[in-house]
């Protein structure tokens, strides 16, 4: 096995690197990691990208900790490669945090990298997981039962960071280390059964390459098959519209309603993330969703978890956080601007025509508030005055997102409401505006 040409082709399968990239290389002084920068450095050239190295000394194992540190400057200084290093008390972080000492590992570890990643202008950072790593994720994801996205195991690349040895097993490491007269460290904590992942490796997969000495290789191609099957669902769930909301994200009833249940759980975790909510809903909760769709209401919630919630409202499929919203009231004055639900509101002298709404202002422009609905709020619409609460009702505003609209008063009467638009009295007015108020939405 010529393992340099089997790491240069799966980066290139993979499209983990090019040309113009600088690569940040996670390096531990362990045997994966000191492999893995002794591989890219051999791979720079011929892929035309630029390389640091970055150490993160965990401050769990004292001496141990100030050696790993020491070795890894030393190993990148005889390379000649830029190195950057920082201490951290791991420890203490997860204590104060409520986090497994390997979670706030991992938290502690990544931030320290983007610092790196703003430092040094990098677009990459490269960890040194291998296929013995993916398959013991794989594994622990199974008997935590996972659904199909958890069988997936490592990615190949997931945003910046990339996985270059993914294909090679500790095996073919400690054999690359060899042949290339690469020195490295062990970490003694590797050894602790007290961590979860240190117990399947050293007590759990041992028993069952007993049973398959290739189980390994064989939890691997799960991975890859279940890889390939949630990309053909990434596919499907392509298809449907979703769209962004006040906390919330909507879908077209119709467009949902033909799709398999088995896509339920790619489609919410889209939509979650579209909506930048966080929940893990079970498959229990996958299946009521799918019954309340097919069923014959046209409103109904099933509850996710997290305080998130699935809906149906009219026409919409809605993924909404549940929380109560605040009442808000502020002022808006011409020094003022006001970011609130997604909008940017603020007093101009002159009209933006590509703004999301543009109100003008004619004698007197003082007294203006936004602020939420109240009772017995009301505005004139195609020349008839009603309830604000009618409006949204006949324009299938789901009721949990009431609330969360921003309307814009003058002297205590509305002049416009969001998603319902400008009051008449506005549009009939006569005479040259004086000042405007401008909607706008946030990142626009």
């Amino acid at each position: 096995m010529n393992t340099e040409n089997t790491v240069l082709q799966f980066i290139r399968e993979n499209n983990l690197i090019n040309s113009g990239d600088t690569v940040i290389c996670g390096l531990s002084g362990g045997a994966d990691s000191c492999s893995m920068v002794h591989l890219l450095f051999s791979l720079r050239e011929k892929l035309g990208f630029d390389l640091v190295c970055a150490h993160l000394n965990h401050m769990l194992r004292d001496s141990e900790a100030t050696r790993d540190e020491e070795f890894s400057k030393e190993y990148c200084s005889f390379l000649g490669i830029p190195f950057y290093s920082k201490k951290a008390d791991v420890y203490t972080f997860a204590k104060g945090n409520g986090l497994s000492v390997e979670d706030a590992g991992r938290q502690i570890r990544y931030a320290f990298f983007d610092e790196i990643a703003e430092a040094t202008g990098a677009n990459k950072i490269a960890t040194a997981h291998n296929r013995g790593d993916n398959a013991e994720t794989v594994f622990m994801h199974i008997i935590r039962g996972c659904g199909i996205k958890g069988l997936c195991g490592i990615d190949p690349m997931r945003g910046r960071i990339i996985r270059p040895l993914l294909l090679l097993s500790r095996k073919d490491i400690e054999q690359y280390c060899a042949d290339n007269r690469i020195n490295y460290i062990t970490d003694s904590t590797n050894l602790h059964t007290d961590y979860t992942r240190n117990k399947v490796r050293l007590s759990i997969f041992p028993q069952l390459q007993e049973l398959n000495p290739s189980v390994e290789q064989s939890l691997c191609r799960l991975a890859e098959n279940a890889r390939r099957s949630c990309a053909y669902t990434d596919k499907i769930i392509e298809n449907i519209h979703l769209y962004k909301d006040i906390n919330s994200c909507f879908a077209p009833l119709n467009e949902i309603i033909e799709i398999d249940i088995s896509f339920y759980g790619a489609l919410i975790g889209k939509m979650l993330k579209t909506a930048e909510l966080s929940c893990e809903p079970s498959q229990k909760n996958l299946d009521a969703v799918y019954s309340l769709v097919h069923s014959d209401k046209t409103t109904g919630s099933i509850d996710l978890g997290g305080n998130i919630i699935a809906r149906l409202s009219y026409d919409k499929f809605v993924i909404i956080d549940k929380g109560n919203p605040s009442e808000f009231e502020y002022k808006l004055t011409e020094s003022e601007t006001i970011n609130i639900n997604g909008l940017k509101i603020f007093i101009s002298n002159l009209p933006f025509e590509k703004a999301e709404a543009c109100i003008p202002l004619f004698e007197d422009y003082n007294d203006l508030t936004v602020r939420s609905r109240k009772t017995g709020d009301k505005i004139k619409i195609n020349g008839m005055t009603r309830k604000l609460q009618d409006v949204f009702v006949n324009m299938k505003i789901d009721r949990m997102l009431r609330d969360r609209l921003v309307i814009i008063t003058q002297g205590g009467q509305i002049v416009w409401t969001q998603r319902v638009g400008t009051d008449d009295k506005i549009k009939t007015m006569q005479g040259f505006p004086k000042k405007y108020i401008i909607i706008e939405k946030l990142g626009e």
